[in-house]
């Protein structure tokens, strides 16, 4: 591919149409040459890289909202609701550690054990220092209580 493309070649470039170049907002940057609009590879890469760092600041700024209203949920024992939230939150931003443990924290309100005990342990891979850990741990033991896998350290 050469250095400098025409909208043509742009829009080949980028894999879309002559016309969806045409709609960009913000548009990629380019310059005049002659009655010619043109764009240089570097920089529609570099604007590229920027927009998918906008986006994905922009899901987790999303996913952030949807665990703080999780959580709300949960408070509210809106469980259904509340796992649609955190299910969300956790589609945006799947390293976040707090949305996996609030996850778990709801399926065990739901006693859906098994999962339960899957989110809680990606919550405490994800972070085992967090300031939820102990809590983590003993939802953990009454998942596997209730699915009668528990078995104490010193019997």
């Amino acid at each position: 591919m050469k250095e400098y493309m025409n909208t043509q070649e742009l829009a080949e470039y980028l894999g879309i149409d002559d016309k969806t170049v045409a709609g960009f907002f913000p548009p990629p940057p380019s310059f005049k040459l002659g009655e010619f609009e043109k764009y240089k590879k570097s920089d529609v890469d570099r604007w590229v890289d920027e927009l998918n760092i906008e986006q994905a600041e922009l899901k987790m700024i999303s996913a952030l909202d949807d665990l703080e209203n999780a959580k709300l949920k949960l408070r509210d024992k809106e469980y259904e609701e509340a796992t649609k939230l955190i299910k969300k939150s956790i589609l945006y931003y799947a390293k976040d550690p707090n949305s996996h443990f609030v996850y778990g924290y709801i399926l065990a309100r739901l006693e859906k054990w098994t999962d339960s005990e899957t989110e809680l342990r990606k919550a405490l891979k994800l972070n085992p220092k967090a300031d939820w850990r102990d809590e983590a741990a003993y939802q953990i033991t009454l998942c596997q209580k209730a699915l009668g896998t528990f078995h104490a350290k010193n019997e």
